[in-house]
């Protein structure tokens, strides 16, 4: 648990520049697909929007990624995740890369537009109090603008979650860290701290509901306080289904 403490003190540290002028608030509404073929190798695309509230202008976000867990942990675990509809055995590691592309909706993709190649690497740990803590690494191959011009990000994500069971459903609360280095700027500039938890509606659906703290040292405004709210559907083969016993 001290781990644990250590953690809530960095993330709820990561909250002070709140109070400062330059911040604002931003709206992300999310649909997210899960397709699982094998019970280990799943497929996925995502749909996002930013919405900024303070100009009410809208960015548009979308993902085709694939993920393969893998790897016994050292510790029999059954349990549900933040991005799974149904509890399965841990798995110690996952790995995902995809495709994602952004552009502006306001102004015909002149104020941003993206295409990115990503990879990420997933390890995770079960502590006590069935506390399970999960580290990513990810790096984003980026093209930005009407240039394509290139830069790349590497992002480490830290993050503690738990699934608390109820009588029909589960929720699985989580809190998460995450610093961004930037080629741009040669540095460390953005930081993200999320807290915010998952239910499950039925084997089909889930809705998830994360409030964001961002601080960017280069952006117009620092400090972005957001609503994450997303809606995730899940499918799998008819062999997946049969051995889960559904």
């Amino acid at each position: 648990m001290r781990t644990f403490s250590l953690f809530l003190l960095i993330w709820f540290s990561s909250w002070i520049d709140i109070s400062a002028q330059n911040y604002h608030y931003e709206f992300w509404p999310e649909a997210d697909i899960w397709y699982k073929i094998t019970p280990g190798f799943r497929v996925s695309s995502i749909a996002a929007i930013t919405k900024y509230l303070e100009s009410n202008t809208r960015d548009l976000n979308v993902m085709l990624q694939a993920d393969q867990s893998f790897g016994k942990a050292k510790r029999f675990f059954f349990t549900r995740l933040v991005d799974q509809n149904q509890p399965e055995v841990l798995k110690s590691w996952l790995v995902r890369g995809g495709y994602g592309a952004g552009w502006s909706l306001y102004d015909k993709y002149e104020s941003y537009s993206e295409d990115m190649i990503f990879t990420e690497l997933h390890r995770r740990i079960v502590l006590k109090h069935l506390i399970l803590f999960s580290q990513r690494i990810r790096f984003d191959n980026r093209w930005l603008g009407q240039d394509h011009e290139y830069s790349y990000r590497f992002r480490f994500r830290a993050m503690f979650e738990r699934e608390i069971k109820l009588e029909k459903t589960s929720i699985v609360p989580y809190i998460s860290i995450e610093p961004f280095y930037d080629s741009r700027f040669k540095s460390f500039n953005r930081v993200r701290s999320t807290g915010g938890a998952t239910i499950s509606l039925n084997h089909r659906f889930d809705l998830e509901g994360t409030i964001v703290h961002q601080y960017d040292s280069n952006a117009s405004s620092p400090n972005v306080l957001a609503f994450n709210a997303i809606l995730h559907i899940y499918f799998e083969t008819p062999k997946v289904r049969k051995s889960e016993g559904e």
